[in-house]
């Protein structure tokens, strides 16, 4: 992947790292991740990757927002309650980055989440 004129302003801070730099950016960009539950830990993780610039997320979760979610998943709205966690988490990292890459969701609890490990991820969180 070639960095385009916007990627280098949005991660402009990544790529003055000595250890990240333009080739960091581009390995965020080919990186593949899976993340497994989208509660108190896999919301903010979510976040960062996806501010980060890494390019393919698959989350995984089946649970829907409750009320009593909100005040430790930071993903989330009043306005999402009742509605699948992977669907919400779908809509809110598009608006934080729409360029950050393919998102694949999975609609499904936990334990039966060998659909999302089938793909090769760099990382499964």
């Amino acid at each position: 992947m070639t960095l385009n004129h916007n990627d280098f302003m949005r991660y402009s801070r990544h790529m003055l790292m000595a250890d990240i730099g333009a080739e960091g950016q581009e390995k965020l960009a080919q990186a593949k991740v899976l993340i497994v539950g989208l509660g108190g830990l896999g919301c903010p993780v979510a976040l960062y990757l996806a501010a980060a610039g890494v390019g393919h997320l698959s989350l995984c979760d089946g649970d829907v927002v409750e009320l009593s979610n909100l005040q430790r998943q930071i993903l989330y709205r009043e306005s999402d309650c009742e509605t699948l966690k992977v669907l919400c988490a779908e809509r809110a990292l598009q608006a934080l980055n729409p360029n950050a890459g393919h998102l694949k969701c999975f609609s499904t609890k936990k334990r039966s989440c060998s659909l999302c490990k089938s793909a090769p991820h760099s990382l499964m969180m």
